[in-house]
């Protein structure tokens, strides 16, 4: 009887898959894009058509593979009866996933290489900064233009502060159509401040902009140190973040930073 039910189990795992079932290495290109597609469609902040946008990129990832869409869905019903085939796939396309990252990380890195004399910091001005009472105001603003900023990375914005302080920061960016995305965030009373805005995988970042708000003015004057604007290549794991930020597609102007 357990060589009887051994002999069953091997015979299942070996069942052949059905007329018009592709097989996963062919489904693990498509899958992958897939997931990366609807990564984007569901984190987009901009009000836009989201399901003119899902049917575009669907038609666009299966023309890049050749596949028909009947395939496709044929083979992902199948799966979604063979739940560990689909399983093994998944892992796949996790792997695979990770392997794209780790390649545009090296490429990243290989061309940041190659421009001699370029840093990865797009700060332009100087590394201090400070919010005074005599400015008159409890506000630190900033806005720079922006080229290196590739679509999809994302773009940190750190600095120390030489005292603790309640604060509002806000941090954005403009994009080539005149669309503005932004986030903001509550500091926690602490010396090291950092925030980091995701880019559009589909747009063109043009400006960086953002500002520092002091919520209690008894703090002031505030020093800051050691401010930078880093960026990061794109990571697929980490563009949820996107979700986060408010989109308009109204311009929002920021005064350049002031020098102390």
């Amino acid at each position: 009887m357990p060589v009887l039910l051994v002999a069953l189990m091997l015979l299942a795992a070996c069942v052949r898959r059905p007329d018009g079932v592709q097989s996963d290495d062919r489904m693990l290109p498509v899958v992958t894009d897939m997931q990366l597609a609807e990564a984007y469609v569901r984190n987009r902040s901009y009000g836009s058509d989201n399901d003119s946008l899902r049917r575009s990129l669907v038609a666009g990832v299966l023309k890049k593979h050749d596949m028909t869409r009947e395939e496709y869905d044929t083979t992902m019903n199948w799966y979604a009866r063979n739940f560990d085939a689909y399983r093994d796939l998944n892992k796949r396309v996790r792997d695979e996933l990770i392997r794209r990252q780790r390649e545009i990380t090296k490429k990243a890195g290989n061309e940041s290489g190659m421009r001699k004399g370029l840093s990865p910091d797009l700060w332009p001005y100087p590394r201090m900064a400070m919010i005074s009472p005599r400015s008159g105001s409890d506000v630190l603003r900033f806005s720079t233009p922006v080229s290196d900023v590739q679509p999809g990375m994302s773009v940190v914005w750190k600095m120390r502060l030489r005292s603790n302080a309640s604060l509002r920061m806000l941090f954005g960016t403009e994009y080539s159509d005149g669309t503005v995305a932004y986030m903001t965030q509550e500091s926690r009373m602490d010396r090291q401040q950092e925030m980091t805005l995701q880019t559009d995988s589909a747009r063109h970042a043009t400006r960086l902009f953002g500002y520092i708000s002091v919520n209690d003015r008894s703090a002031l004057p505030l020093w800051m140190d050691s401010i930078r604007l880093e960026t990061r290549p794109f990571d697929p794991s980490t563009y949820y973040r996107i979700s986060s930020q408010r989109g308009s597609a109204r311009s929002v102007v920021a005064k350049p930073v002031e020098s102390k």
